[in-house]
């Protein structure tokens, strides 16, 4: 199943955050730990690391978004999954999928 990476709370009662930087690309395969995004609050700019290893399926906000804490930002596949897996991940965690953004 593939794994949504949500927007991070960098900062205690940070409501939301932009994403400065994506540090990997769509097809991309990282490991947990691995720094994947530089995000930016008004008080800080951190690494965001990844929590779970696999392939980098999809990246659902453009850098200079800023997105609610715990929105989807990005979804890492599974070996085998497809974009109609991804796309009904996305969906169940709220988020808009590639497929409804270019609808």
């Amino acid at each position: 199943m593939a794994t949504i990476i949500t927007m991070p709370a960098v900062v205690a009662d940070a409501t939301e955050a932009a994403l400065q930087n994506w540090l990997v690309s769509v097809g991309d395969i990282i490991t947990s730990g691995q720094p994947i995004a530089e995000i930016e609050t008004e008080k800080a700019t951190v690494e965001l690391e990844a929590e779970a290893a696999g392939t980098v399926g999809q990246l659902l906000i453009d850098p200079g978004t800023s997105v609610g804490v715990g929105e989807p930002i990005a979804v890492l596949a599974e070996p085998g999954e497809d974009e109609a897996a991804i796309d009904r991940q996305i969906a169940s965690a709220g988020g808009v999928t590639d497929s409804a953004v270019q609808q």
